[in-house]
């Protein structure tokens, strides 16, 4: 997936899981949390199960923030 940021005017060749994390993210108008994505993107890991699926999203979201594709909301 190829994604271009308005703001910075750059233009970012995406892995496939960030692929599928930015769709997630898109497709949801309230936001996910990490938790919530790992469930979406892993539906069939048991929930004990899934602590690599949580780190390689939270690497993922990490990127996207450096990157200004996405940003962490703050409570």
């Amino acid at each position: 997936m190829v994604v271009r940021n308005a703001c910075s005017g750059s233009t970012h060749l995406l892995e496939p899981l960030a692929g599928r994390v930015l769709r997630a993210l898109i497709d949801t108008s309230n936001g996910m949390t990490i938790e919530d994505l790992v469930a979406r993107l892993h539906p069939d890991t048991a929930p004990e199960g899934r602590a690599e699926g949580f780190a390689a999203i939270e690497a993922v979201l990490s990127e996207f923030q450096r990157l200004g594709l996405a940003e962490q909301e703050q409570p």
